[in-house]
C-alpha cells in the first residue's frame, strides 16, 4: 500500500490509477520510494532543450518527456521531472571533463546557486505542472578541496559537477528549500498535486 505521511495526517493514494516514473534518474526514484510509492521507471526517450532562462527551460523539458511517456500509456499517472543548476541564469550542465568539473565548481566557489526543479504530472488527459526553487550556498574552495571532492564523487553526470547528495558537506556551506528539491523531485510539492488530483 502506498502510504505517505504530510503534516501527520497520514494519506493514502491507492485509488490513483497506477504511476510511471518518467526517468531514469536514480535520485529521483530513491526519493519515491522512500515515500512509499508503488510505480514503474519508463525512460522519455527525448531530445532536451535550452531556452532563453533556466526556469523555462526546466519546466519545458519536464513537459515534454511527460508528453512522450504519457503517449503509450494512457491509462496511467505519469510524473516526470527536470532538475538544473542555475549561476545568475547560466545553465551548469554535466562537465564534459574533469578540468570542466573544476571549472564549474571554481565559479560556484564562495557564491550562492540556484537549483530548479519542473514536474509534469499527466492523468485522465489532463496536465498539471509546477516548479520548485531551491538555493545553495558554497563554501569557499581552494585547489585542493576540489580535488579532495573530485576524488570522492563522480561529477561528469552531475549537473554543476556536483549533487547535494554525495559527499555535500565538503562543498556546501548551507540551502535554503527543500533537499530532495535539490536531489530532482520536490516530494512535498508532490504530494500537494497528488492531494488535488485526488479531490478533483
Amino acid at each position: 500500500m502506498s502510504q505517505i505521511y504530510e503534516d501527520e495526517a497520514m494519506i493514502d493514494f491507492t485509488d490513483l490509477p497506477p504511476i510511471i516514473l518518467a526517468s531514469q534518474s536514480p535520485r529521483r526514484k530513491k526519493i519515491l520510494e522512500e515515500a512509499g510509492f508503488t510505480f514503474k521507471v519508463v525512460s522519455a526517450d527525448v531530445e532536451e532543450e535550452t531556452l532563453t532562462t533556466a526556469s523555462e527551460t526546466v519546466q519545458a523539458n519536464a513537459k515534454m518527456k511527460c508528453e512522450a511517456v504519457a503517449q503509450n500509456y494512457p491509462d496511467h499517472l505519469i510524473i516526470a521531472a527536470d532538475t538544473v543548476v542555475s549561476l545568475n541564469e547560466r545553465i551548469l550542465e554535466k562537465p564534459d571533463n574533469l578540468n570542466e568539473a573544476k571549472e564549474m565548481l571554481k565559479a560556484l566557489s564562495g557564491r550562492s546557486h540556484e537549483v530548479m526543479t519542473a514536474v509534469s504530472l499527466i492523468y485522465n488527459d489532463r496536465e498539471v505542472g509546477f516548479m520548485d526553487t531551491s538555493k545553495v550556498h558554497f563554501n569557499d574552495l581552494n585547489d585542493e578541496k576540489i580535488s579532495k571532492y573530485i576524488s570522492k564523487v563522480t561529477p561528469l553526470d552531475k549537473a554543476g559537477a556536483h549533487n547535494i547528495d554525495e559527499e555535500g558537506s565538503l562543498i556546501i556551506e548551507k540551502f535554503e528549500g527543500e533537499y530532495q528539491n535539490i536531489m530532482g523531485l520536490p516530494i512535498r510539492s508532490l504530494i500537494r498535486e497528488l492531494k488535488k488530483i485526488k479531490k478533483s
